[in-house]
């Protein structure tokens, strides 16, 4: 397959270094484990299941998954060689390269898969990206997914950081909305549930990188704003949180193997 028509790919190498040292130092994977994750499987049993990770990057969720659930089969599927190979070497599980937005053989059979902001770099190719979702899930299988939401109440700000930032591709990524995500989801996956999240610890603990943070202040911060975070959770309101999550399951339709308009 050629990927150098994804512009996200590129992107990606250029960044990656920056990029993982500030989306995966321990500061940040203790904000991915209590307020990502610990929230987006709240329920589930992966004990035992053949679970992907999409846009997996080198792993680091899948390290995180697997301390929920410590007998799950992972594999991990990035648009990154590089990615892909530290995945193998991290998990200790197979990773593949794939591009999500395009016609993609992926391995079918998998009871669930999940998606921590990777599915806004296929904002342009959305429709394909969920019919290759689907082709991987059995019927029933649960789709777990965490995305920049579009409806915060300083999105303004952000559009206008993701235009002059160079740790952006304006042209290829985008905060979403809920009801484009289901509409285009159609008529692969139901809704099973939807949540709003993210405060303060989001901006300044996750997107470190973007806000330029010094590694070493993010552990004091966190002290701080861990406690706010949690309170901030339990707001409601969707404009008030910059991420929202969801979980979908798989439906018993056929997934047709043809182009899709984006």
């Amino acid at each position: 397959m050629n990927h150098s028509l994804n512009p996200q790919e590129e992107h990606y190498a250029r960044i990656h270094d920056d990029y993982v040292s500030h989306y995966f130092d321990p500061t940040a994977l203790t904000f991915r484990r209590r307020f990502i994750l610990k929230r987006l499987f709240d329920g589930v049993d992966l004990n035992r299941k053949k679970v992907a990770e999409l846009a997996c990057s080198v792993g680091h969720n899948s390290v995180l998954v697997r301390e929920l659930f410590p007998s799950v089969d992972l594999a991990g599927y990035d648009i990154s060689e590089s990615a892909c190979s530290e995945y193998l070497r991290l998990v200790d599980a197979p990773a593949h390269i794939v591009d999500l937005t395009r016609p993609s053989e992926l391995s079918p059979g998998f009871d669930a898969a999940f998606v921590i902001g990777g599915l806004h770099h296929c904002a342009n190719f959305l429709p394909q990206t969920f019919q290759n979702i689907a082709r991987m899930l059995k019927p029933g299988g649960l789709f777990f997914w965490y995305e920049p939401n579009a409806d915060f109440c300083l999105q303004a700000i952000r559009d206008y950081w993701y235009r002059r930032d160079s740790y952006f591709d304006e042209m290829s990524e985008r905060a979403l909305i809920v009801g484009e995500l289901e509409a285009k989801a159609k008529p692969y996956f139901e809704s099973e549930k939807q949540f709003y999240l993210g405060g303060p610890a989001y901006f300044l603990i996750l997107n470190s990188l973007v806000l330029r943070l010094p590694l070493g202040a993010k552990r004091s911060i966190a002290q701080l704003l861990f406690p706010v975070e949690a309170l901030w959770d339990r707001l409601e309101a969707s404009s008030v949180h910059p991420v929202i999550a969801g979980v979908w399951r798989r439906t018993g339709i056929d997934v047709i193997d043809e182009r899709l308009p984006s």
